[in-house]
């Protein structure tokens, strides 16, 4: 298999969604290679599983900044924005103000 460390004829396949228990899982067959004596360390529990039933999540923005463009002179800037989640879909609205100078 390509991509997948050799320990002397075994073959290891390292699959996490965690990428530090990747990485020290990768330095502790590195560690095996060198020194196969080394003490075996504890076993991590599974993660519990991921309980999203769906539901809703909400946010509001606001800004306010400044605009310079290509004519002279510097113009305030507003905004205010929402973003909501509804199981997989979501939105984003936004509202700017720019007051004439």
């Amino acid at each position: 298999m390509p991509g997948c460390p050799n320990v002397g004829f075994y073959v290891r396949e390292l699959r996490d969604p965690d990428c530090h228990a990747l990485f020290r899982s990768a330095v502790v067959v590195a560690a095996a290679v060198v020194n196969p004596n080394l003490p075996h360390a504890p076993q991590r529990p599974d993660p519990a599983p991921n309980d999203d039933r769906g539901g809703a999540a909400w946010s509001a923005t606001a800004g306010a900044g400044a605009i310079a463009g290509i004519l002279p002179g510097v113009a305030p800037a507003f905004e205010l924005g929402a973003a909501g989640q509804v199981h997989a879909w979501g939105f984003f609205a936004a509202l700017g103000y720019l007051p004439s100078t």
